[in-house]
């Protein structure tokens, strides 16, 4: 009789599995071991397809530390909808720069091969609509989220990039051939990735560089045929203690494809709402009058099909 509990918490640890589960999964893509994780929130109905957000984290960042750091779960158990977060390779992403210092480029990891094998093995397990498909991600995943854009505007309906823009090498003939959405959500005095253009971290480090947040927003806006001039709207100041401010400013308000921007004024290298994952001398503030996630998730349920 000794220990005789244990079957019991396993058959209650299957019920719970199977109502809400955050499962693992391996794929092969070009020889390599690649890994995703996925939400299935609870509730579900076999007979309904849900949408399906791709969350991708940053360099020197995993697919776990992203689940507790971005806080989709549990607005995914609350609003019903799937999250996959896939591995980078070495613990990075090959989002298009010329960037010997990141493995994935020097590599050159096919990464958008990935991506598309793990949401084609998603869609054929799981009650994905396909016309509901985001992507989001934060810093090298951020940049990730605009190289998919570009590479599946036919599955991707929109994006959103946190602490990242268009790496200038792609700048010149980036298109889109598919209407995507997208909020940029970009700190002031990011030092990291600069909200002006330049290089990441800095002219010393190989990691490529990226044109300014406002000139990446110009091109953006170029897509929707509408060139009126942005609007800002200043955005709740709740918490005075995070020396930050945002204003969100809307380049385009067409159903079809709206373009806007949260520019977060002094915000840093972070993700508005959760950790201060590093010291502020390094990465800067996180603000605090909002969750990332949140006004991510309201941007994307608000996109029209296309």
């Amino acid at each position: 009789m000794k220990n005789s509990w244990i079957p019991f918490l396993l058959l209650i640890s299957s019920i719970q599995a199977s109502s809400q589960t955050l499962t693992e999964k391996h794929i092969s893509i070009d020889g390599r071991d690649r890994l995703y994780l996925l939400y299935t929130p609870s509730g579900l109905d076999n007979s309904k397809r849900y949408p399906l957000v791709i969350v991708l984290h940053g360099g020197g960042g995993n697919a776990k530390r992203m689940v507790e750091f971005s806080g989709f779960d549990h607005l995914a158990e609350k609003e019903k909808f799937l999250v996959l977060y896939p591995n980078g390779y070495k613990k990075g992403w090959n989002d298009g720069r010329v960037a010997r210092d990141v493995k994935a480029n020097a590599e050159n990891v096919d990464d958008v091969k990935f991506i598309k094998a793990a949401l084609e093995e998603v869609s054929l397990a799981s009650g994905i609509d396909p016309k509901k498909v985001f992507v989001t991600g934060i810093s090298n995943g951020a940049m990730m989220s605009i190289y998919l854009a570009y590479h599946m505007s036919d599955k991707v309906r929109a994006i959103a990039p946190v602490s990242g823009s268009i790496p200038e090498n792609l700048s010149g003939d980036f298109k889109l051939a598919n209407p995507v959405s997208i909020l940029v959500i970009n700190g002031t005095a990011d030092n990291l990735v600069p909200f002006e253009g330049g290089p990441i971290l800095g002219k010393r480090a190989d990691r490529g560089s990226v044109i300014s947040t406002l000139q990446m927003m110009t091109i953006w806006q170029s897509f929707t045929n509408q060139s009126a001039k942005p609007r800002e709207q200043p955005m709740p100041d709740i918490d005075l203690s995070d020396r930050c401010s945002a204003d969100r400013i809307i380049y385009s308000s067409a159903t079809i494809m709206p373009v806007e921007l949260i520019r977060v004024n002094n915000g840093g290298h972070t993700w508005p709402g959760g950790k201060q994952y590093l010291p502020r001398m390094i990465v800067g503030n996180v603000c605090r009058d909002f969750h990332a996630e949140d006004v991510i998730w309201d941007f994307f349920k608000r996109q029209e099909e296309r």
